[in-house]
């Protein structure tokens, strides 16, 4: 009861925020403006391809723009309405990391990831614009929550149905988060009864609904129309420049400019994390989350800091994590020291 209140209550407190003043200013250049021109194209019937400036418009998929004309239906079309949807997905966010933090550890640690998350530069930025992150980043941490110590076959089976909404979210950037996904099927699979059959079903379950959409988009537009969206835009033009120093350099300071001031925790969590509590199962789940997310983004020769912003969350269960373990090397003092380490955040 405690967990679900405070769940609640952060929501309430994250939306009260994010939402004050909200529809103050005009919407931005290029992506929020451009973003609710295509909207507003949904709501005068251009459903399931939507357009911009009289043309298909197939950058992404349309389950945002979906959100964002659903909003201007029902509230009108003002800079409110089209940066309200981004203001609750965000809200909802805060929510989840802190039941995966505390499904993976305790409630400090949950408490925390929320915490870190809510006050990340980029995550501020974009939970306060029209823009698609947020719901890209909701949908990312509930597939992960919901698998991560799935109970039964239905939670994991909601899992990677909301994997593959993700994939209608942002063309395939959240195909980065199978390996994790699969981890924890095959975590889930050794303590439950798990077929063949399962597994087909989830299989069917990640590609129905982003297979679909493209079919459709297809028979309309045809095959290098769709090229154009996953190679030219999900790809980058295919443009990797692999592992190598600079690539690397040049990440880090993308993230020390999303994450601000919880740079330096994250280097500390990064390197000690592995090194103190590397025979623990969460540890290795969480490094494989966070490399599995990271990943794309250091080969990638186009990456930018908006880019990396989903890779908040597990950045933030990491730092979490790390403190409510390292507590735990205090014995019957590591109650107090835990606070510590929330006030600390």
């Amino acid at each position: 009861m405690k967990i679900k209140l405070t769940a609640v209550l952060l929501f309430i407190l994250s939306f009260f925020m994010l939402n004050y003043k909200l529809g103050n200013g005009s919407l931005e250049p290029w992506d929020e403006a451009w973003y609710a021109d295509v909207a507003r194209s949904i709501t005068r019937g251009s459903i399931i391809i939507p357009k911009y400036n009289s043309d298909y418009f197939i950058d992404h998929p349309p389950l945002g723009f979906w959100t964002e004309a659903l909003s201007f239906k029902v509230l009108g079309e003002s800079s409110h309405s089209a940066r309200l949807p981004s203001a609750i997905f965000a809200s909802l966010t805060v929510s989840i990391i802190f039941l995966l933090g505390t499904s993976i550890s305790n409630y400090y640690t949950g408490i925390m990831a929320a915490l870190i998350l809510f006050t990340s530069r980029w995550f501020l930025l974009r939970s306060r614009g029209g823009d698609l992150e947020p719901l890209l980043m909701l949908l990312q941490t509930t597939s992960v929550y919901l698998s991560w110590n799935a109970k039964n076959i239905k939670q994991l089976a909601i899992s990677w149905l909301i994997l593959s909404f993700s994939l209608l979210t942002k063309t395939f950037v959240s195909l980065s988060l199978i390996p994790i996904i699969i981890y924890n099927t095959y975590t889930f699979s050794k303590m439950h009864k798990f077929s063949t059959l399962n597994i087909l079903s989830l299989s069917l379950l990640l590609i129905f609904i982003p297979l679909l959409w493209y079919s459709l988009t297809i028979q309309v537009l045809g095959i290098e129309t769709v090229k154009q969206n996953i190679i030219q835009v999900a790809f980058r033009g295919g443009e990797m420049q692999g592992l190598n120093l600079n690539n690397v350099q040049n990440i880090l300071l993308l993230v020390r400019s999303v994450i601000h001031r919880w740079y330096q925790p994250l280097l500390f969590a990064v390197v000690l994390t592995p090194i103190l509590f590397f025979n623990k199962t969460n540890t290795k789940k969480i490094l494989v989350y966070l490399t599995c997310m990271l990943l794309p983004y250091i080969v990638s020769a186009k990456t930018r800091s908006w880019h990396i912003i989903p890779v908040i969350v597990p950045m933030a269960i990491l730092i979490s994590y790390f403190l409510s373990e390292l507590a735990l090397y205090f014995g019957r003092y590591r109650s107090y020291v835990s606070k510590a380490f929330l006030v600390f955040v």
